[in-house]
């Protein structure tokens, strides 16, 4: 509907795709989500059947985390933002780089392709019964999962190439993912990340 206001005002001459909107269609889906929010008891749908704000869903399921992160990095790439601008200039030296999106192309790709993949099987996880997933799609998302655990790095919001460091070696990321594989090692690295994050907690109270 805003692009067809918008070409309707200021180029009223150009032919844009619009749609009609569909009221009874609206309806129906707000009821489908109602009977989500019923089923599920994740949220209040309320007299007009609507969705929780964004923060309320991710704070509710756990995935505070996850939607601060995304929340971070789209907001970055979406507004203007002279970090996102500076780092798509390259070349030998400050003086001598080249600005273009191409520098940043591959970087776009795999962080759509791997995050892309991670909140489907998320969904699909958390709305298998809701949508009636048959088996066989279900072992397509464990496909899927495993495939993108074996993925050795995941885009990172800020990067090590961006901010002119060396990144970590790649046996030295496959020692690291070694030891967070061993049981105990995980143990002991979690105790030592609460044990941070208290001492942090402690220093701001």
């Amino acid at each position: 509907m805003e692009q067809t206001k918008f070409f309707r005002k200021e180029r009223p001459f150009q032919l844009v795709l619009s749609a009609k909107g569909n009221p009874a269609f609206v309806q129906r889906q707000r009821d489908r989500l109602a009977a989500i929010a019923t089923a599920s008891g994740l949220w209040n749908p309320g007299p007009q059947k609507k969705l929780p704000p964004m923060e309320q869903m991710a704070i509710k399921l756990g995935m505070r985390e996850e939607y601060d992160y995304f929340y971070r990095v789209t907001s970055d790439v979406v507004h203007f933002n002279p970090r996102i601008a500076l780092r798509s200039g390259w070349g030998p030296d400050p003086k001598r780089s080249q600005f273009s999106m191409v520098n940043f192309a591959r970087y776009y790709l795999g962080f759509c392709q791997v995050y892309s993949v991670m909140l489907f099987t998320m969904m699909a996880r958390a709305f298998a019964k809701e949508l009636t997933l048959s088996k066989a799609f279900r072992e397509g998302i464990t496909k899927l999962e495993k495939d993108l655990d074996g993925e050795m790095r995941w885009p990172e919001a800020v990067t090590f190439e961006e901010m002119n460091q060396k990144p970590p070696s790649v046996i030295l990321a496959a020692e690291v993912r070694m030891m967070w594989e061993d049981p105990n090692q995980r143990r002991k690295w979690k105790r030592e990340v609460a044990k941070v994050a208290g001492d942090a907690a402690a220093k701001t109270s």
